[in-house]
């Protein structure tokens, strides 16, 4: 059981920091191409990332305890962080999906999409 929550709190801080590369000019260029989206959406993203690296703290110290979930959190974060860099390098595809998700959850995209002839 202790391993599905550590699982969860990676997944949480790798999306956490997908969020914010993807909210960047130069990343979003190499992961999505075209037009940078609107500053609504910007600041969507950040903080969804936001939420999610919170919420993996939160599941950190749900399984593992105060003193030993922040260290493990830390080790988590900067596992993360790495891995979001070789995607961006290696699989920036990846991130797509990871950005399609989150504007699915976008409100104002959704009602773009419904106003539309």
């Amino acid at each position: 059981m202790m391993h599905i929550g550590l699982i969860a709190s990676f997944v949480c801080a790798y999306v956490g920091f997908s969020c914010w590369a993807i909210s960047q000019t130069q990343h979003w260029r190499t992961v999505i191409g075209g037009p940078f989206p609107s500053q609504e959406m910007v600041r969507t993203q950040r903080f969804f990332g936001m939420v999610m690296v919170a919420l993996s703290l939160i599941i950190a110290l749900f399984n593992d305890g105060f003193s030993f979930g922040a260290l493990v959190w830390v080790l988590i974060l900067s596992l993360a962080a790495i891995l979001v860099a070789f995607s961006l390098v290696w699989c920036p595809s990846l991130l797509s999906y990871i950005n399609k998700v989150i504007s699915y959850f976008y409100f104002a995209n959704a009602v773009e999409k419904t106003n539309k002839p």
